[in-house]
């Protein structure tokens, strides 16, 4: 069952597991996180955890704008629209500079509590945990979802859609097929700088749910990712 954590007058959401394997072991850092206990569980009622994934995330300014995807108003019109109705919502950039962490882009109040909890897993344990995607600009992201749509396309049909189909609701299978693995530009909480996909001894995506990080951060409700301000997403 979903459930939340509260630190102090902050609610923070963390998924269950099946959804946190289904997005390749996605890790978000926690709104107040910091290296202390973890904090008492309590569940919520599944209105309550649909509203917490699109609370305001600190240090994050709105999106006025949804950036441009294809570069064909009606066909990127249809886009955001089938994102929407997918639950996808307009995800801001970063208030201020990012620092830098093993080569990615992070807020810097998230770089800390991650090499912690790095540190934490590699002490307990012996297992690594590498980041192998943090802050996304919008340009990146639709580099990587035009990049999944021509794949889907592929896959679907044996061809690429065009953005007269795109437009026309013609293509909606193999946008929502592209959406199951990237988020159109504008819409990946990436761009947030607080959210990172990580691996461990070379192992992640689908498969990271079989490794030892995996069990370590997901033992016990999360409470070792949680002590460290990280919940999955």
């Amino acid at each position: 069952m979903p459930r939340a954590v509260r630190t102090g007058n902050r609610i923070v959401l963390w998924l269950a597991l099946t959804a946190l394997i289904a997005a390749g072991g996605f890790v978000v850092r926690a709104a107040g996180g910091g290296t202390t206990a973890p904090a008492q569980t309590s569940a919520l009622t599944d209105n309550e955890v649909g509203r917490l994934p699109d609370a305001p995330m600190p240090g994050v300014a709105d999106r006025g704008a949804v950036p441009t995807t294809t570069g064909n108003r009606s066909a990127d019109e249809r886009i955001r629209d089938v994102a929407v109705g997918r639950g996808y919502r307009l995800r801001g950039e970063p208030l201020d500079p990012m620092g830098s962490y093993q080569g990615r882009a992070l807020q810097t109040q998230a770089i800390d509590d991650l090499a912690a909890m790095q540190a934490a897993m590699a002490g307990d344990i012996g297992a690594s945990l590498t980041l192998t995607s943090a802050h996304r600009s919008a340009a990146r992201q639709r580099q990587l979802f035009l990049s999944q749509l021509t794949t889907s396309a592929v896959t679907l049909r044996g061809r690429s859609v065009t953005n007269g189909e795109i437009a026309a609701g013609l293509a909606d299978d193999v946008l929502n097929h592209a959406m199951r693995i990237a988020a159109p530009p504008g819409f990946s909480r990436h761009h947030t700088g607080l959210v990172i996909d990580v691996s461990s001894g070379g192992v992640g995506g689908f498969a990271f749910a079989s490794t030892a990080a995996y069990q370590w951060l997901t033992e016990d409700g999360y409470a070792n990712a949680m002590s460290y301000g990280w919940v999955p997403s």
